[in-house]
Formats: structure tokens, C-alpha cells, sequence
């Protein structure tokens, strides 16, 4: 199992995949795009090129999959084949449930966790390096009680055998700082 390894993995919220797929919809369509919408694609147009591993969460997968028999929207074949999915590993229901201690909502703790303790369909890597979301709220929850986040992380981390000792806090961020960090 690959804990750092090189490309970087981003794992993408609800709300990128949405402008990504939304964003592959109008250029089908040649639509203007927000600019929400055309960072996304920058994001996704960086995993092509094989800079990055773009993932996204179960939840994400499944309501896309719903979408696209429902509408048969051409953006999200295109978008799921840039993604894969990061499934929750061991350890992920823990440290989820002491997110939400910590007044993480359940979605927000399920996506820390996941970006912690996520692993890929064959479990060959642990965790994501970032996350990426339009939620600016979280974003500055995250980066406030950073601090007592870390102290956590580290009295569960206490103790665990390899490869989940080496598992490490995701850093959180705009698309618009992903896509700087990244070109």
C-alpha cells in the first residue's frame, strides 16, 4: 500500500463534481462557462495529462450513476472516466465519528475521514493528499481547529501498525488553489 506516491491525489467534494459535469455539459453544448465551472475542467484536464489522481466519494459515484440513467447526461461519462473512487478503509468509521465530536457535520466528517482512511478499489494506496471543495465554510472550520484536529488525529494514530500509522491529515482547499498547487 502507497501512502506517498507520486501523482498527487485530490479527492473531489459533491460540488466540484457537479461543476466538472455541468461544465463538460455546456462545452458539449458550447455554452458559456462560470468560472466555477471552467476551473473544474482545469482540475480534470490536469489528470489527463497524468499530474494527478482524481478521486471522488461512493456517495458521488452512486448519484451520478443515478443521474445519468435518469438524464443521460453526457458530461458524467466523460467526467467518471477521469475518476476513481475512494472507498472508506479501515479506520474510517472511527475517526469519522470523532470528526463529528468535533462538530463536523456527517457529510463533512465522512469526506475528512474518507480523504484520511479512503483506499482504492485494489487497496493499493492510503488516504488523499487534498481535498478539494467550494465550501469555504469548511474550509475555515478546517483550518481553525486545525490544532485540536491534529491532536486527535495523533492520540488515535497512537499505536496503529503500517501501513494506517502513516496515514496523514488532507489538506483542504479552493479549486482555484488545487489548480495553482498543481500547474
Amino acid at each position: 500500500m502507497s501512502i506517498l506516491s507520486s501523482p498527487m491525489r485530490l479527492l473531489l467534494d459533491k460540488n466540484v463534481a457537479r461543476k466538472s459535469v455541468s461544465g463538460l455539459d455546456k462545452m458539449a453544448g458550447v455554452l458559456p462557462l462560470s468560472e466555477a465551472e471552467s476551473i473544474a475542467l482545469c482540475i480534470l484536464e490536469q489528470a489527463t495529462k497524468g499530474k494527478i489522481r482524481l478521486f471522488i466519494a461512493p456517495e458521488s459515484l452512486h448519484i451520478l450513476l443515478s443521474l445519468e440513467r435518469t438524464f443521460a447526461l453526457h458530461g458524467i461519462s466523460l467526467f467518471l472516466d477521469q475518476m476513481e473512487v475512494l472507498y472508506p478503509g479501515r479506520y474510517f468509521k472511527r475517526w469519522a465519528r470523532r470528526l463529528r465530536q468535533m462538530n463536523f457535520t456527517r457529510e463533512d466528517a465522512k469526506v475528512l475521514s474518507l480523504a484520511t482512511f479512503g483506499t482504492d478499489k485494489a487497496g493499493e494506496i492510503l488516504s488523499a493528499s487534498v481535498i478539494v471543495t467550494f465550501d469555504q465554510r469548511l474550509i475555515n472550520k478546517y483550518a481553525h481547529e486545525f490544532a485540536v484536529i491534529q491532536g486527535r488525529f495523533e492520540a488515535m494514530m497512537a499505536g496503529l501498525e503500517p501501513p494506517f500509522c502513516y496515514a496523514r491529515l488532507p489538506e483542504m482547499m479552493l479549486p482555484q488553489k488545487a489548480l495553482g498547487l498543481i500547474q
